[in-house]
Order: structure tokens, then sequence, then C-alpha cells
């Protein structure tokens, strides 16, 4: 079929002869480059590199949680007092009245059994992708291996078919 020839549509039956006879080549493949190359250029295996690695941070931020959560709060300011405005920016600006504040808030759970469980979630998860990406990994180097198959099973059937073709014209001419 010859694309974009007007006449040539699909169902024409106009036979289309070539001007020179076929030469078929075999072309052979390192089947390990190329299932090096489907593994590092497959967008489902980037996808999945991604979700593990936002995996590993909620592991980070769960096992954060799990820890006793201590503040420290710190102020400190300058008051200004006096009759009028003018009197309260000059107190302001001598510094005669300043205030300052420091606070420490400590928390501490009793029971951290749903931060446990939060956190075991989140491990249970990870595995669970990373089992996914080796049956992904599995299944593209599949891929490749059965692609590499065909085509020498492709190669095969035109050798078959050339042998063929030769055997009939000898029994044709005998």
């Amino acid at each position: 079929r010859v694309m974009n020839q007007p006449g040539l549509d699909i169902d024409t039956k106009v036979m289309v002869i070539p001007a020179s006879p076929p030469d078929p080549v075999q072309y052979v493949f390192d089947v390990s480059t190329l299932q090096q190359l489907a593994l590092t250029n497959r967008m489902e295996l980037l996808e999945l590199q991604l979700q593990l690695a936002s995996d590993a941070v909620n592991i980070g931020v769960e096992r954060n949680r799990m820890l006793p959560l201590v503040d420290l709060q710190f102020s400190y300011r300058l008051n200004g007092l006096g009759d009028n405005f003018g009197k309260a920016l000059e107190t302001t600006a001598e510094h005669e009245y300043p205030d300052w504040t420091l606070g420490l808030n400590a928390e501490v759970p009793l029971d951290n059994e749903e931060a446990r469980s939060r956190l075991r979630c989140s491990l249970l998860t990870r595995m669970q992708r990373i089992a996914t990406k080796d049956a992904r990994e599995q299944t593209i180097r599949t891929e490749v291996l059965n692609a590499a198959d065909s085509l020498e099973l492709g190669w095969q059937r035109i050798l078959a078919a050339r042998q063929a073709v030769i055997s009939a014209t000898r029994a044709l001419e005998s």
C-alpha cells in the first residue's frame, strides 16, 4: 500500500509492482542492550520511581509524627507609652519598656498506636510499589525478548518462503 497517493486507496484493485526485486537483510540485535534501553527509557518506570521517592518522604514524615512534639516560642516587643503619639514614639525609640516572653510546650502521646499504624501503612505501600516495579521490569524484559523472537521468527519465515520458491521453481523447470 502506498500512502497518500490519489487513486490508491485501501480498497482499490490497482496492484503496485516494485521496480527492484526484494533483497531481504537479517537484522541482528543485542537483546541485553535492548533490555537495558527499554528499562531506562520506559515512562511507567519513571513514574514508579517518582512514586517510590514520594513514599520515602511519606515514611520519613510518619516517623517524625511518632516523635514527641516540642515547641519553643519567643517574642520581643517594644512598648511605646505616653500621653500622645509623639511621646509614645519617643519611648519606643529609647527602648524604655521592652517586653519579652519565652515559652516551651511539649506534647508526649500516651498511646502512639495511630502514628505506628500510619507508619506501617506507609511502609507496606512502599513495599507494594517495589514489588510492582519488579513485576513491571520483568514485563518489559519479556516484551523485548518477545519482540526479538518475533523478528527472528519473521526472518526464518522469509528464508523458508525463499527456499519454497526455489524448490517450486526447480520442480516447475523439471
